[in-house]
C-alpha cells in the first residue's frame, strides 16, 4: 500500500486502479500467445479480452467507489470528533490553550479570554509569549526549546 502523508492512513486508490490495468495488460498479452499457439482466430481473442476487461473495469470502479465511501464515512466521522471536542473546549471551566511547533496561538478557549483578559481573534497566530508576564519569557523559551530538542 501507499502511504498517505495528508491523512496519516494507508491509500489504496492506485492499486485499485493500476492493480487490474497491469493484471488486464497480463491477461491480453496470454490471450495473444494463446491465440498464437492454438490458432485462434483474432475475432475471439479481441471478445474475450473485451469481456475480460469489462469485468475489471466494473470490479476497479466498484472497488473505487468503496475506498470512496470509506473515505467519506471517515470525514464525516471526523468532523463531528472534532465539532464535539471544540464544544467541550469551549465550555470548559479551565484556560485551554494550545501552539503549534513555532508557539503561535492555535487554540485559545473562552475561559482563557476571561483569565488573560485577551479577546481570541487578537491572540490567535501571535507568540504564546504575549501572555506571560516579561521575566518568565526568556525562562519558558529555554524550557520550550529543552522539550522539543
Amino acid at each position: 500500500m501507499i502511504r498517505n502523508a495528508d491523512r496519516g492512513g494507508e491509500a489504496e486508490f492506485p492499486l485499485f486502479v493500476f492493480g487490474p490495468v497491469f493484471a488486464l495488460g497480463a491477461f491480453t498479452a496470454l490471450l495473444a500467445l494463446l491465440a498464437g499457439l492454438f490458432g485462434w482466430y483474432p475475432d475471439l481473442m479481441l471478445a474475450t479480452a473485451g469481456v475480460a476487461g469489462a469485468a475489471v473495469i466494473m470490479l476497479a470502479v466498484a472497488l473505487v467507489y468503496r475506498q470512496a465511501a470509506k473515505t467519506r464515512a471517515a470525514d464525516r466521522a471526523l468532523r463531528s470528533t472534532e465539532a464535539r471536542m471544540g464544544d467541550i473546549i469551549d465550555s470548559a471551566m479551565d484556560a485551554i490553550i494550545a501552539a503549534d511547533d513555532s508557539q503561535r496561538i492555535v487554540l485559545y478557549n473562552p475561559a482563557a479570554e476571561k483569565v488573560f483578559l485577551w479577546p481570541r481573534e487578537a491572540v490567535l497566530g501571535r507568540p504564546l509569549d504575549m501572555l506571560l508576564p516579561e521575566r518568565f519569557r526568556a525562562p519558558h523559551r529555554e524550557h520550550i526549546h529543552r522539550q522539543l530538542a
